[in-house]
């Protein structure tokens, strides 16, 4: 269960960082030429932001051109040739250079370079849209690089900068606290996003579940990891979900919840490796329900996933369909389990079905062959069998011998006498008898 949850919070933020690019107009962050300055808003706060002048905006149209067409390096390397220029430059003109760069390098996944850009943005004198759109950039990129306190710290200004939540931003900061076992605050951020999406009336994202099931897992907060399988499991069904949920529900004792949940996974065909088909076999079983056992092992053979070639399997299988008293099923399988095997105990039991569906004869070869294997956990038992199937053959004399054999096993010797004085009276009874008729 831990190597899942840790797994869940190694939170992909690449597209985080995509995403947190600072916004580029045309591709690059140029904003649009006017004669004052362009508008923006800020905490319900009209901000002035200044334009960039028609000289430095010439300067970096090949810039945004390159980049259109998708010539990332040659649009870096042009970028790169204006820095010198750029001392000359006013602030908020800077922040736009820095910040083409710093995504050109980001776009490279050169992380610690786009990060040295992005904090020279953050040094300039510039509006607070721009300053809070390169923070949030920079404290993705801090996350990528590991720089797990500076992410939560630039990550926490921003959030507490603007207005509307940035979800993305509660997921990342969970996930720094997360990696540095601060699992208090990890919760902290990722209710603050549960709790907003729960304000928009829907459930949010799989990953803040992951999350949360991560933190309790390490906490072993049983109850807890179980209500966040339970929404996993109802909101996002996968497997991944149901069957770690299924084995909590075990672990609580929750038996009749536990195989309910297996058996959905089972019946929505979730199940396809040999161990899954046979676990949830023995669950049922195990439920005192052998016929759906069997019935579950039966078709996984005809679906090529449980092999017919394992001896377990077949006697397995055969043993559900006997103890379901389907005998007529329960014979192929058994037949191919008795010879599978290197004793005799499935011969033995193969005897016994042969005999129950009136097939004598081949009770008693059954149980010639299972004498011959022998190993037998309780061979009285093939003893009794194979006698009572040579009296429904009125073979008498044989059944004597083979029920004599049987009572000198102590735990059968009062049924063997039983049968022993049964083959006396019948076998005098039919002398008789057969006396009359020809008389």
């Amino acid at each position: 269960m831990k190597q899942f949850a840790l797994k869940a919070v190694r939170t992909s933020v690449a597209a985080a960082m995509l995403l947190a690019a600072p916004a580029l107009i045309g591709g690059m962050g140029i904003a649009p030429l006017t004669d004052g300055v362009a508008i923006a808003q800020q905490k319900n706060k009209t901000v002035k932001v200044k334009a960039i002048s028609a000289k430095v905006y010439k300067q970096m149209e090949p810039i945004q051109l390159l980049m259109e067409e998708n010539k990332n390096g040659e649009a870096l390397a042009k970028a790169r040739s204006l820095e010198s220029a750029a001392a000359k430059w006013q602030d908020h003109e800077k922040a736009r250079l820095y910040q083409v760069i710093g995504s050109l390098y980001q776009d490279k996944e050169d992380y610690k370079t786009a990060i040295s850009y992005y904090g020279r943005v953050l040094k300039l004198e510039i509006d607070p849209g721009t300053y809070n759109q390169t923070l949030l950039a920079y404290g993705f990129m801090q996350y990528g690089v590991e720089d797990y306190r500076g992410a939560i710290k630039s990550l926490s200004e921003y959030s507490k900068n603007v207005e509307i939540p940035n979800l993305m931003v509660y997921e990342v900061t969970g996930s720094a606290y997360y990696n540095l076992k601060d699992y208090g605050n990890t919760l902290k951020w990722i209710n603050k996003a549960i709790d907003y999406n729960k304000t928009q009336g829907k459930i949010g994202k799989e990953t803040w579940y992951q999350m949360r099931v991560a933190v309790y897992t390490e906490r072993n907060d049983i109850k807890n990891i179980v209500a966040n399988y339970e929404i996993l499991a109802k909101n996002f069904t996968k497997k991944r979900y149901l069957t770690p949920l299924a084995s909590y529900y075990g672990e609580l004792g929750q038996e009749k919840k536990r195989l309910a949940l297996y058996d959905a996974v089972y019946q929505s065909k979730m199940f396809t490796k040999e161990n899954e088909i046979m676990n949830i076999a023995y669950m049922w079983s195990g439920d005192q329900v052998p016929y759906k056992a069997a019935s579950i092992v039966d078709k996984g053979m005809k679906d090529g996933v449980v092999s017919k070639k394992k001896s377990k399997n077949v006697e397995y299988l055969a043993n559900m369909w006997r103890m379901s008293r389907e005998d007529v099923k329960a014979i192929p399988v058994m037949e191919s389990a008795a010879r599978l095997s290197a004793d005799g105990e499935n011969y033995s039991n193969l005897a016994l079905v042969y005999f129950n569906v009136g097939q004598f004869e081949k009770a008693v070869k059954a149980a010639e062959q299972a004498e011959r294997k022998g190993k037998m956990k309780r061979p009285d038992y093939n003893y009794l069998t194979w006698g009572q199937a040579l009296v429904e053959l009125k073979r008498w004399d044989e059944a004597t011998k083979v029920f004599n054999k049987a009572l000198k096993d102590k735990r059968s010797k009062k049924y063997a006498e039983s049968y022993l004085r049964f083959v006396a009276n019948e076998k005098a009874r039919y002398a008789a008898f057969k006396a009359h008729m020809e008389s």
